[in-house]
């Protein structure tokens, strides 16, 4: 069968402030044509669809600063294995400086392996500072995605509180409008 369109129109008036008429008026759409009725559909204060939206907005920022907290401590990591090996590296070196400069110098090639050496100290230090320093940007990295994530989360618990209101507001709007419903039922049972 074919869907039918039905109306629901309130009528009130009041006579001398002292009382109220109610007048209920249900018809299909083939009885109102010719008809001045007025068709607009009211909208629903309780329509949760924007509030949805902003939620799946606030869940993907969370994601995207969780995926970037997640690259900066795996950048993080890689730099700090780089720190200890050149760590490592400049105690060894330094290490072998050390014991050559306790030998005397007695030979050119000795004062050449020195030379090399502190060369290889050197060029170790640079290395070493500079892993250090990008040990510390990625610290701050990390702290400010962390706090993005941080604020992420919090946008998306206040989202979801404000969904869980709304939608218990429309689950009471639903009982209300069931109950005039069977209201107006039992009314046009009795007319």
């Amino acid at each position: 069968p074919e869907a039918k369109t039905s109306y629901l129109g309130v009528g009130t008036s009041y006579k001398d402030d002292f009382w109220q008429v109610v007048n209920f008026l249900f018809v299909h759409d083939k009885a109102l044509t010719n008809s001045t009725f007025n068709r607009t559909v009211l909208a629903n204060p309780f329509d949760s669809q924007e509030l949805l939206n902003t939620q799946k907005e606030a869940q993907s920022t969370y994601n995207a600063a969780k995926q970037d907290d997640e690259r900066a401590q795996a950048d993080k990591s890689k730099a700090e294995t780089s720190v200890k090996e050149a760590t490592a590296h400049l105690t060894g070196v330094t290490a072998q400086r050390d014991a050559i400069k306790a030998i005397e110098v007695k030979t050119p090639a000795a004062q050449t392996q020195l030379d090399q050496a502190q060369a290889t100290l050197k060029a170790d230090e640079v290395e070493n500072k500079a892993a250090q320093e990008a040990v510390a940007q990625l610290n701050a990295d990390v702290k400010a995605k962390q706090a993005a994530l941080a604020q992420a989360k919090a946008e998306l618990t206040q989202q979801q509180t404000e969904l869980d209101e709304l939608k218990g507001s429309l689950s009471t709007e639903q009982n209300k409008l069931a109950t005039k419903k069977a209201d107006l039922a039992k009314a046009q049972a009795l007319v």
